[in-house]
């Protein structure tokens, strides 16, 4: 008397064509896109530019 906990699920035969993985995650193509102008415009606006992530502990 064993095999405690969650029963194992039946294995099903593939029936016609397996479908197509989807990707995960961020899109690779995300990052090289190059910014709209009112990116721009707000981007010149801000001055400084500070460090992503987070701040620094002194």
């Amino acid at each position: 008397k064993r095999r405690r906990g969650r029963p194992k699920k039946q294995q099903q035969e593939p029936t016609g064509e397996p479908s197509p993985k989807r990707p995960r995650g961020r899109p690779k193509g995300s990052k090289n896109k190059s910014p709209s102008k009112a990116a721009q415009k707000k981007a010149e606006a801000t001055g400084e530019k500070r460090p992503r992530g987070r701040p620094r502990k002194w």
